[in-house]
């Protein structure tokens, strides 16, 4: 649930606690927390990730949040050892498209749409991370095999996988399609990574 810096957990009975030590952010427009996923292993680590627009001197960003999740209803939830892991430089000044969705690829690295900020062009930059498809490892490092790690003309501070596009608010993954990743903005939905292969039975 997003308000301002408040984050709720709702059982399945409607039963509302609020989880304390979630990152302060740049509550305006369409800022605020933005998404939450689950660590693949979180029943042994109890590690969730928050991406959350993160205020600056130079404008607002979109960032990914990294924290233990502790607690019970009795005495309350928390976030514990949280840290920001990574932090785009989407900034702009005001509060538009900000993105975010996350989800885990099978290989347990981390999708992150991130918003173009209300400006097109931006989307075109490959040294911007506007209107962009990140794939991170769970530190929020690029992950390997990336397509533009390591170019100098198009480098980033993590590396992309699509770029070019609006601000995604909806994404999942079809492990049933090849592991095709859909994402979309409000109505629309685009497939992006990977492309799946068309095969023909007995061939």
């Amino acid at each position: 649930m997003k308000e301002a810096s408040r984050w709720k957990h709702i059982d399945a009975s409607g039963r509302q606690s609020e989880v304390t030590g979630v990152p302060e952010v740049f509550a305006q427009g369409q800022g605020g927390l933005l998404d939450v996923a689950l660590s693949p292993d979180f029943a042994t680590d109890r590690t969730v990730f928050l991406s959350y627009s993160q205020g600056s001197a130079e404008g607002a960003g979109t960032s990914l949040f990294r924290a233990k999740l502790t607690g019970a209803y009795e005495g309350g939830f928390a976030l514990e050892d949280g840290e920001t892991i990574f932090s785009g430089n989407n900034k702009a000044y005001g509060g538009r498209h900000f993105g975010s969705r996350l989800v885990f690829a099978p290989d347990g690295t981390l999708f992150m749409t991130v918003g173009e900020r209300g400006d097109g062009e931006r989307a075109q930059d490959t040294s911007d991370h506007a209107g962009s498809v990140l794939r991170l490892t769970r530190d929020g490092q690029p992950a390997p095999g990336n397509p533009f790690v390591g170019q100098e003309a198009t480098s980033r501070k993590s590396g992309p996988m699509v770029i070019a596009i609006r601000s995604r608010l909806r994404s999942i993954l079809k492990p049933a399609f090849c592991g095709l990743l859909n994402t979309g903005h409000v109505a629309a939905t685009k497939s992006i990574f990977p492309k799946p292969e068309r095969t023909t039975a007995g061939r």
